[in-house]
């Protein structure tokens, strides 16, 4: 049986439709995740004395210089873009594990980090370039554990909602 024209068009556009309908609804099935709108600067996270505290409730990303959350930490508030050029308002600025926290207090974040707990409400993400390129490793909330793609490789991290 062959279809007129007119018909054959009807069912190709309820085709479409169908289709658009089908992936609208996956599309909001599917978590969606944009990054976090920063809590502050690069300022904060050089200065502020959150990212030295023992419990903090602004910075809730811990940083840690060994395996296994031991070792000297750090603590972080927001997205860093590029952990060896924190932009504050005293010249660039490289973040450091907080001196008194253990083995390699003082020594350089960048490349220097082992494993990581996330106490926060957001996805972080921790990459071994900076601004977020390259390989990475994706911590949920109230989760963390060793580095593994960028185990004493990492530039930057990424925070996202």
């Amino acid at each position: 049986m062959k279809l007129s024209p007119s018909k054959s068009r009807r069912g190709v556009r309820a085709a479409v439709l169908a289709t658009v309908a089908a992936a609208a609804s996956l599309a909001t099935a599917l978590p969606a995740f944009a990054e976090a709108p920063a809590a502050n600067d690069d300022n904060d996270s050089y200065y502020s004395s959150e990212k030295c505290a023992a419990h903090s409730d602004w910075f809730r990303f811990r940083l840690f210089y060994n395996s296994g959350y031991q070792g000297a930490w750090v603590n972080a508030g927001h997205g860093i873009g590029n952990f060896d050029a924190l932009q504050t308002n005293n010249g660039v600025k490289a973040l450091t594990f907080c001196s008194g926290t253990g083995n390699g207090a003082g020594q350089n974040v960048k490349n220097n980090t082992a494993s990581v707990y996330n106490y926060g409400g957001h996805l972080v993400v921790v990459s071994v370039n900076s601004w977020s390129h390259g390989d990475t490793d994706a911590f949920y909330p109230n989760t963390g554990g060793n580095l593994v793609a960028t185990y004493n490789n990492n530039a930057s991290m990424a925070v996202y909602e």
